[in-house]
């Protein structure tokens, strides 16, 4: 699987690209996380935007310093609005695993105005407990505060944990739902000594445990699908039996003892009276405990705190925890809290008051109280909500869902492509812009035999791709008898020939790195550099080391001069080769740290040279002025190598971060190529083991997630991204090709690869695998949605904007005071149209092209240098109110609603919908209860969130076409897939087949009575199923759409005319 985050980092983050283990603690980027909250310094400007160390940080030299187990210290100038704000100073020291002390120090500069300055504490206010002084505040019930209290102790209890503060505090507390946000927020306010802002304080966090009680029984409870072994539920650990299916029996009218070690006062009961019908009102069980000193205490447990087994509505009671559908029958687990007055439990005696047996699965203990409801949702089993069904991995020939018709076979038919004016042409048709759309390859995905080669290349042709990315192939390709390992595996360097062919005569273009993840050989880098052959040192000794930069170039002559023999060329001389990055993910900025000592030296050395003096104020540009050097060195010896081998295909590079400092060491690239993940997963234990964190809202809410790139978009530049995807697991990633499709045809972008199609053995005679965070062969929603993506952007469907909005960006930025490194602005100005960097050696002479009507400027020196003609503004999101006027009310700051300036879409985040009308395509992604027109059809979804297309795929207007695909796309999941919060943020277990398609549901109703069409239910596979009802009223037809129809998953539709 993918090893790195390929998301915006900072320079803060470069200097720690991990997160750091401290017992109950992590830190990272600065931050210390307490579960899935975390401590965090926040700067409030002048305007009360906040900021944190993620985006203003720039580490001082030799910093953050950590001492294993002990402590963790950082030293940082912070930067906010382009200014220098102060310099930080922050020390977390580990008492235990549990414990801590911050002490940290802010010294502002007094060139960047501030609010308010402080470590803030946000937890969500569903299932959390709050106490100041020991005095409990219930947050749901109390009224929206904003007040600030002077105590010495504060707890908060989340679904994760406990945390506690101490000591002489000054504490904010804020209730966001004051801002629409359903979280509540500490913000702890610094000591003033002498202009010098401190903190100090204690933090502990214990975590959410649960102390399991052993069932004195194991009888057979009947429930088909019980979960086995250890099984987290809102934090509290249970232990279900294994082999799955036993339990203990409370019979109606009798008792059951279970004897505990105390340790928590809070006792959780999983399981469900034996019954179909509804419980009687009143109390159906009680529970008596016993303590150390034996006394007792007994707790009455009413009907509405457990629930039948088998009755049809339970699922929907706020305690249901597990829910599963077997054939016609429903069986549902429930969760029942017992709060006890102290933690010293002995036993308890379960006495069921009622007729029908109490069967318990499992009982756990826990010291923190967790409402049951942060336990629901945390399995996805086969019910109303959600039922199975088996993808299939090929696609029927003609169908709807066949989109070869795409594709111009072969690849390489028109000669080498090659960029002019920002966009790829070939040249044997040099009047045809060429666009690429397609996936990559990982590992042993690369090497598959001939047969399933070919049924891959015919997979990838009907889904509409015409590129592959072959990628994390180097490694595998190694025979690893190899000293130097230099020398090639013969079978798998005849399967990867094998696969290029295939993917040619189907009209599939190739792109790739000449190195990603090969292993180098212990010798291939000089002694005394601090190499350590992990990944990121590899990356990093290319640069400094001539040993490294020979392997580099003997591997690239190895591959490129050998000759396919399924295609008769070598692969330089391959037109089908579209493409080749030097190295992945290598941006010099976030690798040098990797073998930082060595980097110092020739810092220091580069400074000596160049008569420069490094001071707290300029070390940090000055660092950067060297890294680009040293970079532009490294590209242009490669380039010049490869190109005197004879290689013809684009060259680029560092596709990894974005920011006006990557992007100004990008000028000299025949195309721009960049990485960019929505909701990308980090792992809370492990690195890349279960739990994990992931993002679980639509990427609608935070401006269309993947397509804020555009500071990497130069003007001139062809522009790709060979790694994308909204990550799997979210129920809204459906919506992820809808998005990168059509903001990637408006702003011009001319290649699109989604990461990935797999990271496994390709072989098609084996049942399509479980979902995961990234693969479309093993998610059918995904694999769909890429429709969508290749008519707005291959065929074309979607406009792009009639011009680009310039952002001027003076190559000699680095050379000033400038901090800021990313766009602040671009993420909302490219909803509205294309944007991209336009260059100049300076600030001055500056020239806004004709056809824009504004523009954006990186830094304030470009605005007072220049006599410009049209309007620039700052980019700052303070100009938001004036971007909204240069758009003429297409960027509707207030209600955040984004139009481009083509009409043709419209993004609303705050209720997370968007909608595309287009003479060939129109689409509409919402919640329930939302509706949408079009000038084809309307559409109104009626249950769960959706993504729906309906678009021609006869090549004629939607009005004039007789054959039309509609898209109905929720999400899926594996059985028993397993999360730790019913938000289904930390995912514990993906699971097990079958896979589970969730159910949503729509009316589409077309502004046309349509005589003479049938609307047909689409199989996996494209094939035609049975056939929908059209109803037809008032000159219009209306069709019921739903993801789950009988016994089958249904995501897409035939309309056609016959």
């Amino acid at each position: 699987m993918k090893k790195k985050i390929s998301t915006i980092l900072s320079a803060f983050a470069a200097a720690c690209l991990c997160a750091q283990q401290f017992g109950n603690f992590e830190i990272d980027d600065g931050e210390l996380s307490l579960g899935t909250q975390a401590v965090r310094f926040t700067y409030f400007d002048a305007n009360w935007h906040s900021k944190s160390l993620k985006n203003t940080a720039s580490p001082a030299a030799g910093f953050p310093k950590s001492e294993k187990g002990k402590s963790y210290t950082a030293e940082a100038s912070i930067t906010v609005n382009g200014k220098n704000a102060g310099t930080l100073f922050q020390k977390f020291s580990f008492a235990s695993a549990s414990s801590c002390r911050l002490e940290s120090s802010f010294k502002p500069s007094g060139e960047e105005k501030f609010n308010e300055i402080s470590y803030s504490f946000s937890f969500p206010i569903k299932g959390s407990e709050l106490s100041l002084n020991g005095a409990v505040i219930n947050l749901e019930s109390s009224k929206k505060v904003q007040t600030v209290f002077y105590v010495d102790k504060v707890s908060v209890t989340t679904p994760q944990g406990l945390a506690k503060f101490t000591g002489n505090l000054e504490v904010l507390l804020q209730d966001g739902r004051l801002f629409g946000s359903q979280t509540f927020s500490l913000r702890f306010k610094p000591k003033n000594s002498g202009g010098v802002l401190k903190w100090n304080m204690g933090i502990s966090y214990e975590k959410v445990k649960g102390i399991t009680a052993a069932l004195p029984e194991s009888s057979d409870l009947e429930i088909p699908a019980l979960p086995a072994g250890w099984i987290k539920l809102g934090g509290v650990d249970f232990n279900f039996s294994r082999p799955a299916g036993k339990g203990l029996i409370a019979e109606g009218g009798k008792e059951k003892k279970i004897a505990l070690k105390g340790g928590g006062k809070h006792l959780y009961i999983i399981g469900a009276f034996d019954s179909g019908s509804a419980l009687p009102e009143g109390d159906c069980a009680e529970i008596e405990a016993v303590f150390a000193d034996g006394k007792t205490q007994t707790v009455k447990i009413p009907a509405e705190n457990a629930g039948p087994m088998r009755h049809s509505k339970s699922s929907d009671s706020p305690n249901a925890v597990w829910t599963s559908k077997v054939g016609a029958k429903t069986y549902n687990l429930f969760a029942t809290k017992v709060d006890f007055d102290r933690p010293d439990l002995k036993s308890v005696t379960i006495r069921n008051l009622s007729k029908p047996d109490w069967k318990i699965a499992a009982a756990s203990l826990s010291p923190v109280s967790v409402p049951v409801e942060r336990l629901k949702g945390a399995f996805i089993t086969q019910s109303r909500d959600y039922a199975p069904f088996v993808p299939s991995k090929t696609i029927a020939k003609g169908s709807a869902l066949d989109f070869s018709w795409l594709l111009d076979a072969p690849a390489g038919k028109y000669g080498f492509a090659y960029a002019k004016d920002g966009e790829i042409f070939f040249e044997n048709n040099p009047g045809k812009p060429a666009r690429f759309y397609g996936n990559n390859l990982c590992f042993q995905a690369n090497y598959p035999d001939k047969e399933n080669a070919e049924k891959l290349a015919d997979l990838f042709a009907a889904t509409g791709y015409n590129i592959l990315r072959i990628h994390h192939y180097d490694d595998p390709l190694i025979d690893k008898s190899s000293p130097d390992r230099l020398s090639f595996d013969a079978e798998k360097l005849d399967r990867l020939d094998y696969l290029v062919a295939a993917m040619k005569k189907h009209g599939i273009y190739i792109t790739t790195d000449l190195f990603v993840s090969r292993k180098l050989a212990k010798d291939a880098v000089e002694e005394g550099l601090g190499w350590d052959g992990q990944m990121r040192s590899n990356k990093a000794a290319f640069f400094v080391s001539k040993k490294a930069s020979d392997n580099f170039r003997a591997f690239a002559k190895k591959l490129l001069e050998h000759v396919n023999p399924y295609t008769g060329l070598a692969w330089k001389d391959e037109p089908a080769l579209v493409s080749l990055s030097l190295v992945n993910e290598n941006t010099i900025f976030g690798t040098y740290s990797a073998m930082r000592p060595h980097f110092e030296k020739l810092f220091n050395e580069w400074l000596a040279k160049n008569s420069l003096s490094a001071d707290s104020e300029n070390t940090e540009s000055l660092r950067r002025r060297f890294l680009a050097e040293l970079y532009g060195k490294f590209f242009d010896e490669q380039k010049e190598f490869l190109r005197s081998l004879g290689v013809r295909a684009m060259l680029t590079d560092q596709n990894f971060w974005t920011g006006y400092y990557v992007t100004l060491t990008r000028k000299n690239y025949d195309i721009i190529d960049t990485h960019s993940y929505f909701g990308h997963p980090t792992f809370i234990e492990k690195p890349w083991q279960l739990p994990s964190k992931m993002r679980t809202e639509s990427a609608i809410s935070k401006y269309g997630g993947c397509i804020e790139l555009s500071d990497s978009q130069m003007a001139g530049k062809p522009f790709s991204i060979t790694e994308w995807n909204y990550v799997n697991n979210n129920d809204h990633s459906a919506e992820g090709a809808f998005l990168m499709g059509a903001y990637g045809a408006l702003h011009k972008w001319d290649l699109l690869c989604r990461f990935a199609y797999s990271h496994g053995e390709i072989d098609f005679g084996k049942p399509v695998g479980l979902v995961g965070y990234f693969d479309t062969s093993t998610n059918p929603v995904a694999a769909i949605s890429e429709r969508a993506g290749a008519l707005f952007f291959l065929r074309g469907d979607v406009r792009a904007s009639d011009f680009s909005i310039p952002v001027l960006l003076p190559e000699d930025y680095p050379t000033r005071k400038n901090r800021q490194d990313y766009a602040s602005l671009l993420k909302r100005a490219g909803l509205y149209a294309a944007t991209e960097i336009e260059l100049n050696p300076t600030p001055a002479g500056f020239k806004i092209p004709a056809e824009a009507p504004f523009a954006i400027a990186a830094e304030k020196a470009v605005i007072d240098q220049n006599k410009f003609d049209k309007p620039v503004v700052l980019d700052s999101i303070s100009a938001l109110p004036e971007l909204q006027k240069l758009t003429s009310g297409k960027i509707d700051v207030k209600n955040e609603v984004y139009e481009s300036s083509t009409s043709e879409m419209v993004l609303d985040k705050k209720n997370e919908t968007w909608k595309l009308v287009t003479a060939r395509s129109e689409a509409f992604i919402a919640p329930k209860g939302h509706s949408f027109k079009g000038n084809f059809a309307n559409v109104r979804n009626s249950r769960g969130w959706s993504s729906t297309l309906i678009a021609s795929i006869d090549k004629n207007p939607l009005k004039e076409s007789s054959r039309i695909l509609i898209l109905h796309l929720s999400d899926v999941k594996n059985t028993n897939m397993r999360f730790d919060d019913p938000e289904m943020t930390i995912l514990r277990s993906y699971g097990t087949l079958p896979h589970l398609a969730r159910r949503a549901e729509s009316v589409v109703t077309f502004n046309d009575s349509l005589d003479g069409w049938k609307l047909y239910a689409l199989k996996q596979d494209g094939s035609r199923g049975e056939e929908v009802a059209i109803e037809r009223a008032d000159g219009k037809a209306s069709a019921k759409l739903s993801t789950i129809r009988g016994k089958s998953a249904v995501f897409a539709y035939e309309l056609v005319k016959e």
